[in-house]
């Protein structure tokens, strides 16, 4: 006969295996989810080619048809010649990787080029707090800030800028913008070499030079490369860290610099939530019992640190005098709500007066008041077109939304006189020309980086037939789940917004392409191809 702590024992490890068994579950239902995110992302990045070519198939031009007379041409020729062309792919690429310092360096040439040839002062937001940094008179005039308080890191750096450079501020918002997302591409590359296999770090590096070197994100004065640069190095620290034995350095530096990047982007919490989420996995499996406190003392070190930094801000904010702020005017997450659910979920214009210009308490009121009226008036048929139409312009543009955006023009400002002289020769106009959207050469531009977006989506929607519960893949992909729900949820509306994912979206690309490559060496399919 058993006795009372036999029984009990064995009572808590029934407990614990029926809990293994439903967080297991949960978490393959989630993957499935995440399968069917991915496939509705496929399908948006090549529906998307179409507005490009804009071939109406019943009545081509003689252009279109000669375009796809080539296009059937090279097809067949690719299909003819398939293993020669595979064997040059291999060799480029191996060529390539083994000298990634030129790459980059070409890329930072190639950038610099455009920087130059085709900056301007961009529209929207960035032209605001532009005018914010550089005119005191507006700045204490405009609610701006108060009603948009997540842009206050960015009207600091931009106003030190200005301090030091003057009218040369936005040439040099610029060539930083440069460095931050060259900078995002190598932490990047070095955190997956450090938690994956080469290979994959190898290909989440060339995924990230051409999706996101070859953008012109650099000359869009905003908050995307900066926010994005400071979550890339909090990653890099936080992996630092436990490589280190949970080293309390790294772990203190990751909570600050993660703390920032969340000031720039306030969304990028969700990687927080995440990595909380796979600790708590890891907890239930009994894998952190041998460093429980050694795990526990960094999370209270990252914690700290983070709030210290946050606290900061905030004091920061409330206590300065060169900008307008109200507290009781800034935008509360009912109000993004209800934005999130406008046409296009971002449609600021579409929202009532009284939603816009609510102040104190009645900001969740009347917000409330309009997100009731909006369900409403939907059906499931009907609100389910509208998260799908939301869906398909949130992941559907390889150029982070900039054919959207439309935030470059040849009219934009410029208060540099020298460089805007130098910007009206012919091969200034001929770089314009492919990287404004109104260039006569854009279509081809966008239509090859649209081909790399895809791949990348391809990777993604594949990724879920080889999930895995490695712990860093585990993160990223519920980071990737947790941002398109967000979105879904909240403002949205073009790609740009997963500019702030790119981490979790290169890694889980470049795990899923490998894994269809090996899967294709194991079956001897690639020799058959």
């Amino acid at each position: 006969m058993m006795s009372v702590k036999e029984i009990s024992n064995y009572s808590r490890k029934i407990v614990m295996t029926i809990e293994n068994q439903l967080v297991s579950k949960l978490f393959k239902l989630g993957n499935l989810f995440f399968l069917i995110l991915g496939a509705l992302w496929l399908f948006s990045s090549i529906y998307f080619i179409h507005y490009y070519l804009k071939i109406d198939f019943t009545n081509l031009s003689s252009r279109q048809t000669l375009f796809l007379v080539c296009l059937m041409a090279i097809l067949i020729f690719l299909l003819w010649f398939r293993k020669v062309i595979v064997k040059v792919f291999k060799d480029l690429f191996h060529f390539f990787n083994c000298r990634k310092k030129l790459v980059l360096f070409v890329i930072v040439v190639i950038q610099f080029v455009v920087t130059i040839t085709s900056i301007r002062l961009a529209s929207a937001d960035s032209t605001i707090i532009y005018n914010i940094a550089t005119n005191q008179d507006f700045a204490l005039s405009t609610n701006y800030i108060s009603i948009n308080p997540n842009n206050y890191f960015l009207l600091l750096w931009m106003k030190l800028i200005y301090l030091m450079f003057g009218n040369q501020t936005i040439l040099m918002l610029g060539i930083w913008n440069i460095f931050f997302i060259d900078a995002s591409i190598c932490l990047i590359y070095f955190t997956n070499k450090k938690c994956l296999d080469k290979s994959v770090s190898d290909l989440s590096y060339f995924l990230l030079v051409l999706i996101l070197g070859l953008s012109p994100q650099y000359i869009y004065t905003y908050s995307d490369p900066i926010a994005l640069f400071f979550l890339s190095l909090s990653l890099f620290l936080f992996v630092m860290a436990v490589k280190r034995n949970y080293s309390a350095v790294h772990m203190s530096l990751a909570g600050g610099v993660f703390a920032v990047a969340n000031g720039f982007r306030p969304t990028l919490l969700i990687f927080a939530i995440a990595g909380v989420i796979v600790l708590f996995k890891g907890l239930v499996d009994k894998k952190y019992h041998s460093n429980i406190k050694l795990i526990l003392r960094s999370v209270l070190l990252f914690l700290v640190s983070f709030l210290c930094v946050t606290q900061l801000q905030s004091f920061s904010l409330r206590t300065q005098h060169f900008v307008q702020f109200e507290e009781d005017r800034s935008r509360t997450l009912l109000y993004y709500i209800d934005l999130g659910l406008t046409h296009g979920g971002n449609e600021h214009a579409d929202l009532p007066n009284d939603v816009v210009s609510a102040i104190g308490n009645e900001r969740n009121i009347s917000a409330l008041s309009d997100i009731h009226r909006r369900l409403k008036n939907h059906d499931i048929s009907s609100f389910t077109n509208h998260l799908l139409y939301k869906y398909y312009w949130m992941t559907n543009e390889g150029m982070f939304g900039w054919i959207q955006e439309k935030v470059l023009n040849e009219d934009s400002h410029l208060d540099n006189q020298a460089l805007l002289k130098f910007q009206q020769n012919t091969f200034s106009r001929f770089i314009r020309s492919i990287v404004y959207t109104q260039g006569t050469r854009y279509a081809y531009y966008a239509a090859s980086i649209q081909i790399v977006w895809i791949v990348i989506s391809f990777s993604i929607c594949i990724y879920p037939f080889f999930y895995s519960e490695k712990e860093y893949k585990l993160w990223m992909q519920i980071a990737i789940f947790g941002g398109l729900l967000y979105l879904l949820i909240f403002e949205a509306g073009r790609t740009r917004y997963l500019i702030q994912f790119l981490p979790a979206v290169i890694t889980i690309s470049a795990c899923g392409l490998q894994n269809s490559l090996n899967f294709l060496k194991r079956n001897s399919l690639l020799n058959k191809f």
